[in-house]
């Protein structure tokens, strides 16, 4: 038997050998592959590019399969588009992309009692004090689903409290279980959003002059105030600029006293109910 020894040359080949080998294997194990990535994937409204499914390490997604010229990856924060083939590869250009396409489910809009059928509306109530909860009302959720009120059209932010004149606000509806898995499995996907903008309409109150002489025996009927709406329907008098309770007609006026006019504003072409100023003249 005759045995061989590897010069120093030898061993400058092995070590060649056994790092091509080994860069092979690690560069094939980071792409991903037809097999361990489905070609079709459902999703639910608002699931993002980072919830495809692959396998591979250190992968991207990229919208054409070309590694020469489509050299920026999607952002993983960006929501995914229905009927739409993405392209899983990797970072560094070199495995060959497999392409992906996304089905997206999502609930309908939810119906409002405001504007039914309408999917994008202005509301303008007479109050500037209306609140994202007071908005809510106005929406009707399916069975198993609640509505929420979000300060985005995509955003998870819910919107509380107080909304803010001349913004914007987006309702949607939700599965009440709880689970925010972005796919469908479970039927449970979200809504697409209702956009509503927030215009409250402004009611001053109206102008009178003070003081006011009359003769004797003068009711508050016979006080004077001009409204400043084309939609006022009624002028209120009060004893105090805090009081409840509006003054009947018949109220016999007292000389020297001070009354506080309101004026209410009615606009018929409203779905909100009639609003009296908040202020009122003395």
């Amino acid at each position: 038997m005759q045995n061989f020894t590897l010069g120093k040359k030898g061993y400058s080949l092995l070590l060649f050998a056994l790092v091509l080998l080994i860069g092979s294997a690690s560069s094939y194990g980071q792409c991903p592959t037809p097999a361990g990535t489905s070609a079709s994937q459902e999703f639910c409204f608002l699931a993002t590019v980072g919830d495809i499914q692959r396998d591979g390490t250190d992968t991207a997604v990229y919208q054409t399969a070309d590694n020469a010229n489509d050299t920026q990856a999607i952002p993983s924060s960006e929501l995914l588009s229905d009927n739409t083939t993405y392209y899983v590869g990797g970072q560094s250009g070199t495995c060959t992309r497999v392409p992906v396409t996304v089905d997206i489910t999502a609930e309908d809009y939810p119906n409002n009692t405001l504007f039914p059928g309408e999917n994008s509306f202005t509301i303008s109530p007479c109050t500037s004090t209306f609140t994202a909860e007071e908005l809510a009302t106005y929406f009707e959720a399916i069975t198993d689903y609640e509505i929420k009120v979000y300060e985005d059209e995509f955003g998870m932010t819910e919107a509380t409290g107080q909304l803010t004149p001349n913004e914007s606000y987006f309702v949607g509806q939700v599965s009440t279980d709880g689970d925010a898995s972005p796919t469908p499995a479970e039927n449970n996907c979200p809504s697409l959003r209702v956009a509503v903008g927030y215009d409250p309409q402004s009611t001053p109150p109206p102008t009178a002059e003070t003081p006011q002489t009359f003769c004797d025996g003068a009711t508050v009927e016979d006080l004077v105030a001009q409204g400043t709406s084309t939609n006022t329907t009624a002028i209120r008098w009060y004893r105090t600029e805090n009081s409840f309770q509006p003054l009947p007609n018949s109220t016999l006026l007292i000389d020297g006293a001070t009354y506080y006019a309101t004026q209410v504003i009615n606009d018929r072409n409203s779905p909100f109910p009639p609003c009296e100023s908040e202020t009122r003249t003395a």
